[in-house]
């Protein structure tokens, strides 16, 4: 029942978007058929990188947390790009998490759980970087200074960055002994503090790897939807783009619809009106997008399925050999 709901809520966003901006849905149809080949294949290609920087947060964060069982390279992306192909019915970050999880149990017949953790964890960096550039992001809304919010959301990255050493120092803090002799807290915040200092999440290093990951995949997220206005030749600048980005991702986490359908479109086209531009073409914007990044996100499912059957393949072999 919930999810007919989820996806009938899908339908009706999307209707709702076609309606209010009147969209002519031939027109984006002719604009898809009309599709540059180079700037897609530039977003197939910017899609495969950041899909390889997701791969290798999980692979840190998994050789972090148990050295050793992490998967190799190939495989951590692998099962990314399977789970950025399933995103395209469920939601991502979920899509992402299951995929990894199931092929961590089927190659390694254990950590399952652990590999999702390790998922939600590096996603904890993404959306760190939403959280900061989506602020600047309501403050361009607000004051209408477009124009700062390259310096604004730069400057706020690298105040991040300087902190974040502090403040991984103090997580990685030990729980300080109580002064009584007796037993050592058992509360849950305690528990969770002494688990957080044992499992090494948050290590000075690491941490700062997995944001400085986290950033470059904002960046090829920028460079993807700007791929996307060249191939179908729609007018949208790269600030107006790299400004609506943020809010989009962070409107992704509310998993209400299916793959997020209509809850995307509507923040896009919601966000980019509210920047400039007029709203047929933001909606035309979201629709195509939406169109070009699933095809580009099928595609690496398919290279991802290769690759994965190619590791078993090799596995099997290893198992046979004399």
């Amino acid at each position: 029942m919930t999810t007919l709901a989820s996806s009938a809520l899908a339908l009706v966003l999307m209707a709702a978007l076609v309606v209010l901006a009147r969209i002519d849905l031939a027109q984006v149809l002719a604009l898809l058929a009309n599709a540059k080949p180079l700037p897609f294949l530039a977003l197939v290609v910017l899609t495969s990188l950041y899909l390889l920087l997701s791969a290798e947060k999980w692979r840190l964060v998994e050789q972090r947390l148990a050295p050793g069982t992490e998967l190799s390279r190939r495989l951590c992306f692998a099962f990314t790009g399977i789970g950025m192909a399933a995103g395209q019915i469920l939601p991502m970050q979920v899509s992402t998490a299951l995929t990894r999880a199931i092929g961590k149990r089927v190659l390694r017949g254990t950590g399952a759980v652990r590999s999702a953790v390790a998922t939600v964890f590096e996603q904890l960096f993404d959306f760190a970087v939403s959280i900061l550039c989506g602020s600047v992001s309501l403050y361009v809304l607000w004051s209408g200074r477009l124009d700062v919010w390259f310096v604004a959301a730069g400057s706020a990255i690298v105040l991040c960055l300087l902190l974040l050493g502090p403040l991984a120092t103090a997580a990685m803090t030990p729980v300080p002994q109580p002064m009584v002799v007796g037993p050592a807290p058992t509360g849950r915040m305690a528990r969770f503090r002494r688990a957080v200092v044992e499992s090494g999440l948050f290590e000075v290093r690491l941490a700062r790897r997995l944001f400085a990951l986290s950033v470059v995949r904002f960046i090829l997220l920028w460079l993807m939807a700007i791929a996307t206005t060249k191939t179908v030749g729609l007018n949208i600048s790269a600030v107006q783009l790299a400004a609506t980005l943020p809010l989009v991702v962070l409107a992704s986490q509310l998993i209400a619809t299916p793959a997020n359908i209509g809850v995307n479109e509507g923040t896009f086209a919601a966000v980019l009106t509210g920047l400039g531009v007029d709203l047929e073409t933001a909606a035309q914007f979201a629709l195509v997008n939406r169109v070009l990044v699933a095809a580009a996100a099928l595609i690496m499912g398919a290279i991802g399925a290769i690759l994965m059957q190619s590791a078993a393949a090799k596995d099997a072999e290893v198992v046979t050999a004399p």
